[in-house]
């Protein structure tokens, strides 16, 4: 579970029950270390929702419908799918509020590392990320202006790429949805990056200072790890202007639905 919220997190996306125009996107998401083939993933966007499909870490659907607030998370794998809506999302809230009091009454004995974790749940969200602009570059046939983003520390976290909306015929209203998702995970699940390793930059998705789906389209993400050096890449390989529904995604005939459940981190 914890895998596939950041995958839907770091892919940055959003979705309603009827058709909107909105983006098509296959991309690869791949460790800098790893001599594997990356797993290809294709994302459908629009203005209030989302699909995403992908084989990274096993074969996955997963559908975000901003209306009801609901992420269903489909296991092809298991032949399983889970539901995450208000209720379950109260639900993790409240197991992730119990974890949090944990964590705060044995943070200032924890090593630094471990404090560095867990310090967006002890002292709420870094407010001095930046987002620097860096030039330009092409990726794929793209034009695209470079990013970096930086923590309050001034590591380097990430450099974005991010083209123009109108070279793929659409609009910043046309993927709203991925504001609205990040104001909903913010709301429901503050402080879930510390649960979810890397995922504390794109929680920042709900900065207007940021400018993923606010510029452009992100068409490459590259991540440093702590020594600055490139660890993972996200790359779109195609992007096109499309219409979708969500009834064009079903639950297949006989899964089973199962629940979701936040791991402690301190347990491990």
């Amino acid at each position: 579970m914890k895998k596939h919220l950041i995958l839907l997190l770091s892919l940055f996306v959003a979705f309603a029950t009827q058709a909107g125009t909105g983006l098509k996107m296959v991309a690869i998401s791949q460790e800098m270390s790893s001599e594997k083939a990356p797993p290809q993933t294709t994302l459908y966007i629009n203005a209030t929702q989302m699909v995403m499909k992908t084989r990274q870490g096993g074969d996955f659907t997963i559908l975000f419908d901003a209306a009801k607030e609901e992420i269903t998370i489909i296991d092809h794998g298991k032949k399983q799918y889970s539901l995450l809506g208000r209720a379950e999302l109260t639900k993790l809230s409240e197991s992730l509020k119990q974890m949090s009091g944990f964590i705060k009454a044995f943070y200032k004995n924890m090593p630094p590392e471990t404090q560095k974790k867990f310090a967006p749940i002890v002292n709420g969200k870094d407010p001095n990320i930046t987002f620097s602009a860096k030039g330009t570059t092409t990726v794929n046939s793209w034009k695209a202006d470079t990013y970096s983003v930086k923590g309050g520390d001034q590591k380097l976290l990430f450099d974005v790429d991010i083209a123009d909306f109108s070279k793929f015929g659409v609009k910043q209203a046309d993927v709203a949805a991925v504001k609205k998702l990040t104001q909903m995970l913010d709301r429901y699940l503050p402080g879930i990056e510390a649960f979810i390793p890397g995922a504390s930059v794109f929680s920042n998705l709900n900065n207007d200072k940021n400018p993923m789906f606010t510029k452009g389209v992100p068409v490459r993400t590259i991540a440093y790890n702590e020594s600055g050096r490139p660890a993972s890449q996200f790359l779109a390989q195609k992007v096109e202007k499309t219409d979708f529904k969500l009834s064009d995604f079903k639950i297949p005939a006989g899964y089973k639905k199962t629940e979701i459940a936040l791991e402690n981190p301190m347990a491990k």
